[in-house]
C-alpha cells in the first residue's frame, strides 16, 4: 500500500514544474493499466524521442516519449535559439545567450493516459560535452519524478526525488542521443505509510535526437 498526493485539477500543471500546491493526502489500491502513448510538444529545438521504464514504488512498463531539447537559463528550462541541431544539443547549448554555462537539460519525459510518468533530470554545472556523468561524482546533478494515477480532478499524484541515496548516470552522445539510469529515487510519501519496503523507484531512459 502506498501513499498517494491527490491535487485538485487547478493545480495539476504543477506537476509539470515539480510543485505540488495545496495537496491532500489520499491513497490508491488496484494497479492501472499503462498508456503506452504520450504528449508531443510542438515548440521548437531538436525533437528528442525514446523510452522510460520505471519499477519499484511506482512501475510503469517501457513508455515512448516524445519532447523537445531544452536549454538552463537559471530560473526556467527554455527553448534554445531558432536553429539549434542535435549536435548543439550534445554541447548543452553552450553557445546560446541566455543559457546557464555548464548546463545541461536530459529530456524532459511526460507519458500521457490513466498512469503516467513525469522525469527530469538537469546537470546545473560540470557539463563540458558529450560523455557520462555519475551524481556521485557530479553533485550538482539534479533530479524530479511525478507518477500519476488518473485523470482530471480524480488524478492523484507521488513525487520522488533524486537525493540522499538516490543516483543518476547520464550519457550523452556527440549526435545528441544518450540515456539516462537512475537509481533509488525516494518519496516521502510513499515512506510515511510503506515503512523501509518499495519507498523508491529505478529506471532507464534511452533517446535519439532529431534537428
Amino acid at each position: 500500500m502506498s501513499m498517494r498526493v491527490h491535487i485538485r485539477s487547478a493545480v495539476v500543471v504543477a506537476a509539470t514544474v515539480l510543485v505540488c500546491a495545496g495537496c491532500d493526502a489520499a491513497s490508491t489500491g488496484a494497479s492501472p493499466t499503462v498508456a503506452q502513448s504520450t504528449s508531443s510538444p510542438t515548440a521548437s529545438g531538436p525533437q528528442l524521442s525514446g523510452t522510460v521504464a520505471i519499477s519499484g514504488a511506482a512501475t510503469i512498463p517501457t513508455t515512448s516519449f516524445t519532447t523537445r531539447a531544452r536549454l538552463d537559463t537559471g530560473q526556467t528550462q527554455a527553448a534554445p535559439p531558432s536553429g539549434a541541431t542535435c549536435a548543439d544539443y550534445a554541447n548543452g547549448f553552450g553557445h546560446a545567450p541566455n543559457v546557464v554555462p555548464l548546463s545541461f537539460v536530459a529530456p524532459m519525459i511526460q507519458t500521457s493516459g490513466f498512469h503516467s510518468i513525469y522525469v527530469q533530470v538537469i546537470m546545473r554545472t560540470g557539463y563540458t560535452g558529450p560523455g557520462t556523468y555519475d551524481s556521485e561524482r557530479v553533485p550538482s546533478m539534479s533530479g524530479s519524478a511525478v507518477e500519476g494515477i488518473g485523470t482530471g480532478s480524480s488524478a492523484v499524484y507521488t513525487t520522488f526525488n533524486a537525493k540522499d541515496s538516490g543516483r543518476m548516470i547520464l550519457t550523452v552522445r556527440p549526435d545528441g542521443s544518450g540515456s539516462l539510469q537512475i537509481e533509488h529515487w525516494d518519496s516521502d510519501e510513499v515512506r510515511q505509510i510503506a515503512g523501509s519496503s518499495q519507498v523508491n523507484i529505478s529506471g532507464m531512459v534511452s533517446w535519439a535526437c532529431n534537428s
